[in-house]
């Protein structure tokens, strides 16, 4: 049995949203009867993939607004609001739907396997969004359907194992998501 919040929220409003991202501000009394506020990003289930050829693991080079970076990562996303909307969709779609949206979008692949490896939190402290992992193998070239907002931002960025672990030695893969995609792949001895 699942124990009780031990915050309560004493009321919410939306201070901002748009198709990919509602936030919300909180009145809250924590334990002991402190009160305070607390500021949560809501967001759409997203899907992350570890697309892998037998030989590749095929990751994408991508610029990260919020850290004016470029970020090396495996391909991941949720799904928006319709174009035009100034809302989210109200629910999450189906996991499996989402990673495959994603390798087709991203790297143009398709899978004829997907093996789902866990569900990670992004970033709980500020956020409510979990991500689903999947190892995409069996791979089918395919034309890539980056959105509008992604043209010009994301580019195929295929490596070996041994590549990845340099890039990783190296600090350039920083992307959280990743590493811990990383580590269920590496922690079930997958064969790569």
């Amino acid at each position: 049995m699942p124990d009780d919040p031990p915050i309560k929220t004493t009321s919410t409003r939306v201070a901002f949203q748009n198709r990919w991202t509602t936030l919300r501000e909180d009145e809250i009394e924590r334990p002991g009867g402190l009160v305070g506020s607390y500021a949560v990003i809501e967001k759409r289930r997203a899907a992350l993939v570890v697309p892998w050829d037998g030989e590749l693991l095929h990751m994408v080079r991508q610029w990260r607004y919020p850290t004016a970076a470029w970020s090396i990562e495996f391909p991941q996303g949720t799904i928006s609001g319709p174009e035009g909307s100034d809302v989210q969709p109200e629910h999450d779609e189906d996991p499996e739907l989402v990673a495959r949206t994603e390798l087709r979008e991203e790297l143009g692949f398709s899978a004829g396997t997907l093996k789902h490896l866990g569900v990670v939190a992004f970033a709980p402290g500020i956020s409510n969004q979990f991500c689903d992992i999947w190892l995409a193998t069996d791979l089918e070239d395919g034309e890539t359907d980056l959105e509008p907002e992604e043209q010009g931002l994301i580019t195929p960025w295929p490596v070996t194992p041994e590549e990845f672990d340099e890039l990783l030695a190296s600090g350039l893969i920083t992307d959280a998501a990743t590493l811990a995609a990383w580590a269920m792949v590496s922690r079930r001895s997958l064969p790569l």
